[in-house]
């Protein structure tokens, strides 16, 4: 019996440490993604057990006004299979920086972001880490996001954010699958 649960727990490590070793490289959104009032663009790295997210925020699905840049690195761990989205994983990412930069100088547009007193300029990469920015936090108020992922073919799916965006505890996990990434190398 010991050694077949040994035999057991090396397979599900296999597979565990198959799907991080796929994630490797950069995956870019297939499309512009709409997250109601605005679109995004997500571009991810991987590599073996690190993560960099550059997240774009457009005012338009064409990308002719862009109005913010999010970026984040961390470490991420593969876990086990997802009871509610099939073919996912469970997936933490843990934060280690995180950046913010204003691609607008419209102080109307600032202002309903909640950026107005984050002392950004247009253009220029804000270590927010410590401070966090509006609805963003720093690391230690939200050092970890409990999210899954999906190889599926040539695509990455991750979890599908809720609307307030907080995936900050195992509850917040998501149930579905969000929008699909495509490998670019």
């Amino acid at each position: 019996m010991k050694q077949i649960t040994v035999i057991i727990l090396a397979m599900i490590t296999m597979q565990v440490s198959a799907q991080k070793t796929k994630l490797n490289g950069r995956w870019l959104s297939v499309t512009t993604e709409n997250l109601g009032a605005s679109w995004g663009i997500r571009d991810f790295t991987f590599d073996e057990d690190k993560w960099e997210l550059t997240f774009t925020m457009y005012g338009d699905s064409a990308k002719q006004f862009p109005l913010f840049s999010f970026e984040a690195t961390g470490n991420f761990s593969v876990g086990k299979k997802s009871k509610s989205a099939k073919l996912a994983h469970e997936t933490d990412f843990y934060f280690t920086k995180k950046y913010l930069t204003a691609l607008t100088e419209d102080p109307v547009i600032l202002q309903q972001l909640g950026f107005s007193n984050c002392n950004l300029k247009k253009g220029i990469k804000t270590d927010i880490t410590v401070s966090g920015c509006s609805f963003i936090p720093s690391v230690t108020n939200y050092p970890k996001e409990f999210d899954l992922t999906s190889l599926q073919g040539d695509k990455l799916f991750l979890g599908m954010r809720p609307a307030d965006g907080n995936m900050g505890t195992a509850e917040k996990r998501p149930t579905s699958l969000g929008y699909a990434l495509v490998k670019t190398k």
